[in-house]
């Protein structure tokens, strides 16, 4: 919420202050006190809204992990419920979660380029980058066309040149 700390008249300073932040504004006139204010309170409420979408996005991916860890407990021998697990580290940046998760798929189907592609990407994320371009590779020579590893080794090919 944002309040009115204290203005004198329509010409005087003014300090707005919310819960984060304050700010002081010199010589501010009643109507642009009240548009002003108006925006902080936009801007605010977008804030919140924000974080409470990442806060939902990252609680998604949260619980898919959970519930592919549960399926691989019961069936550890598939590569996809690895593989998926692998994309939900990922997304919350649990690099080495995914890319542990990655190898076992790999030593369960050394054919799924998805799982090539992941682990190259969070071998990049590791900094692991000629490990990266490997694994970008071995998915090109998979699946030629895909675009997505392509693109990936191209860029760490001009990391190395």
């Amino acid at each position: 919420m944002v309040m009115i700390a204290f203005y004198w008249a329509h010409y005087e300073p003014c300090i707005l202050r919310s819960k984060s932040w304050l700010i002081f504004l010199p010589k501010v006139k009643h109507q642009e006190m009240l548009s002003l204010g108006k925006n902080l309170l936009k801007l605010r409420k977008k804030s919140l809204l924000l974080n409470q979408g990442s806060q939902g996005y990252k609680d998604k991916w949260q619980k898919a992990i959970g519930f592919y860890s549960e399926t691989i407990k019961l069936s550890s021998n598939n590569a996809t419920y690895d593989s998926n697990r692998s994309q939900a580290y990922l997304e919350l940046g649990s690099y080495l979660q995914a890319e542990a998760d990655c190898t076992k798929a790999i030593n369960l189907d050394k054919k799924n380029v998805k799982v090539y592609f992941r682990r190259g990407r969070a071998r990049e994320m590791l900094g692991y980058y000629t490990d990266a371009l490997d694994d970008f590779q071995h998915a090109l020579v998979l699946e030629l066309t895909n675009k997505m590893a392509s693109s990936a080794a191209e860029r760490l090919r001009k990391l190395f040149q």
